[in-house]
């Protein structure tokens, strides 16, 4: 308490001591300072912006932006309106916050247009919204997939008429819009059509088109499924090919050589048709019997008196001798028919060849070199840190590694496949890296991401050693002087002086003070000098 009373006692004898003039200008170095720190203060404790969200609509922006201004959160707003940020170490929970309450609501409509139906609505709207819910939701789900930005979905439902015969088919139109560097397989637009065609009642895969933001058309409609499969599948199927048969050789490589002693590549060449074949072969050798059917009829009738005899000559040329007459009696007859039905030894098959087979193989095989220790002369000794010598692989090893790649891949020399191997040094980036030394400090790249910190710091200190050594200091050194110069003049007054001894005295004292002062500061010498001459 006795060291605060001095000092406040000091400060008071301080600033009874100022004039009117010296007091405004302490007055003013104060503000200027206390403002000065608080610039400084505020531009250190300003947060870091990311982005909340980009590409808004500007409908979603307004509710966004309204639900901020609610929770006094900062925000800025940068390329016109359409990108939000906020401190960053809010973003996260704002975006969670924001999800649950449907914002940003913006992208298409699904089936939550039914939430709210009115009494009032005709058929036709009826159909028009159920239209609208199904697009919105179909482009929602083709957005989930990896390489799509976003969707837009076109259907077209023909009105179905009672007596009409021939109804139009339903039609699809899909705009996709992908991410930079990103494509879609074909096996992705395969997957779209069927998706779209699945969703809409009588929808088939081919009355699906399919086009991205390029105007490049992916799929278009009219085109059958083995179209399809052709233009879709093909490269995907060569590509998952090649890879496949690179993964077994090189998996063989890599335990035999070691890792990234050797490098295979696989160039497939394959059969892009899809091929049925129906046969029927009938073997007439072998028979068997199909059915057999036996049917026996037995007719009588009734006899007369005849003259009987034997048959011949003799009883029928006169007087020849006659035949014995009978009585009456009957006759009867016996008739039996059979029906065999064979059949034929009979086959039939059907053959479906997939698109796919491989017509040829062509195989490189690129093999680094052995690095061996140096070998020392006679009476030479070598030095601990001896670089190794790199040695060439013999034809044999090279032979050995061909036949290694060839019973991975499934080789087939017949059927026009070729394979080349070859030795060479590898070259690593790692060999320049380590050759160039370590980087120096302005290179490294953590550098560059501490700079943005150093960056504020170093202004902050800069704005801090500006405000003390060009305004506090020299505005205290002018109130010192002043203050001397007075109590100088004070003291040394002699009653009754005319002015201009006054004024000889005053500067005879400011030469003494210049002489005193000028190795500090010439430009405050200069200062005070202007002050006791006004005086």
């Amino acid at each position: 308490m006795i060291g605060l009373d001095r000092l406040l006692r000091q400060l008071s004898g301080f600033w009874a001591a100022l004039n009117a003039a010296q007091r405004v200008a302490l007055t003013s170095i104060v503000l200027i300072t206390s403002g000065s720190l608080a610039l400084l203060i505020s531009v250190a404790n300003r947060p870091d912006y990311a982005t909340l969200f980009s590409g808004l609509e500007p409908t979603d922006a307004a509710k966004v932006v309204d639900e901020l201004e609610g929770r006094e959160v900062p925000y800025k707003l940068s390329h016109a309106g359409t990108v939000i940020q906020v401190p960053i170490e809010s973003v996260y929970d704002l975006r969670l916050d924001l999800a649950t309450q449907g914002l940003p609501g913006g992208g298409p409509v699904g089936f939550e247009v039914f939430e709210e139906s009115g009494l009032g609505s005709t058929p036709f709207q009826e159909r028009v919204r159920f239209r609208r819910a199904l697009e919105g939701e179909l482009s929602r789900t083709i957005s989930q997939l990896d390489p799509v930005n976003w969707t837009r979905v076109h259907i077209n439902l023909p009105d179905r008429r009672v007596f009409q015969r021939d109804r139009n088919k339903p039609t699809a139109s899909v705009v996709v819009s992908l991410r930079p560097g990103e494509t879609l397989s074909g096996s992705e637009v395969k997957g779209i059509g069927h998706l779209v065609a699945g969703a809409v009642d009588g929808l088939s895969v081919d009355q699906v088109t399919l086009l991205d933001t390029q105007g490049r058309l992916l799929a278009r409609a009219g085109s059958g499924e083995e179209d399809d499969m052709l233009a879709a599948d093909a490269l995907d199927l060569q590509r998952s090919l090649e890879r496949r048969l690179v993964s077994r050789a090189q998996s063989l490589l890599d335990a035999a050589l070691g890792p990234q002693a050797a490098v295979v590549t696989v160039s497939a060449t394959i059969d892009r048709r899809r091929i049925e074949e129906n046969a029927d072969r009938v073997n007439p050798d072998e028979t068997a019997v199909i059915s057999e059917q036996v049917s026996e009829e037995t007719r009588s009738e009734p006899g007369s008196l005849t003259t009987g005899g034997v048959a011949g000559a003799a009883a029928n040329v006169p007087g020849g001798a006659a035949g014995n007459a009978t009585g009456g009696g009957s006759a009867e007859e016996s008739v039996t028919r059979s029906t065999t039905n064979f059949e034929v030894s009979r086959s039939r098959s059907r053959t479906l060849i997939p698109m796919g087979g491989i017509e040829r193989l062509s195989i490189a095989v690129l093999v680094d070199g052995k690095w061996d220790k140096p070998v020392a002369a006679e009476g030479e000794e070598l030095p601990a840190d001896a670089a190794p010598v790199y040695q060439p692989r013999s034809a044999e090893e090279l032979t050995q590694i061909g036949e290694i790649v060839k019973r991975a891949v499934g080789f087939n020399e017949p059927r026009g496949d070729v394979i080349e191997v070859q030795n060479l040094p590898f070259h690593s980036p790692l060999d320049d890296v380590a050759s160039a030394g370590p980087l120096p400090l302005w290179e490294r790249p953590e550098l560059f991401m501490l700079l943005p910190g150093l960056a504020r710091t170093g202004a902050i200190l800069i704005g801090i050693y500006l405000l003390v050594f060009l305004v506090i200091r020299p505005a205290l050194k002018q109130l010192t002087l002043a203050n001397i110069v007075a109590s100088t003049s004070a003291a040394g007054g002699v009653p009754g002086e005319s002015g201009e001894e006054a004024v000889r005295r005053v500067v005879s004292e400011a030469e003494r003070l210049r002489e005193q002062l000028s190795n500090e500061n010439p430009r405050l010498v200069a200062d005070a000098m202007r002050q006791l001459l006004r005086e």
